[in-house]
């Protein structure tokens, strides 16, 4: 199965879109708007 939430983007790794995840109000997180990733700088 593909992971949709994974993108593939050069120079950095592991970067994910965070939208689909249960936000504080009772909704959810919209895709295409928040990402998150490790180590930008290197």
């Amino acid at each position: 199965m593909r992971n949709l939430k994974h993108i593939p983007l050069k120079g950095a790794y592991n970067v994910r879109d965070l939208g689909g995840y249960p936000a504080a109000d009772g909704k959810m997180t919209r895709w295409g708007i928040l990402y998150r990733s490790d180590a930008l700088a290197e």
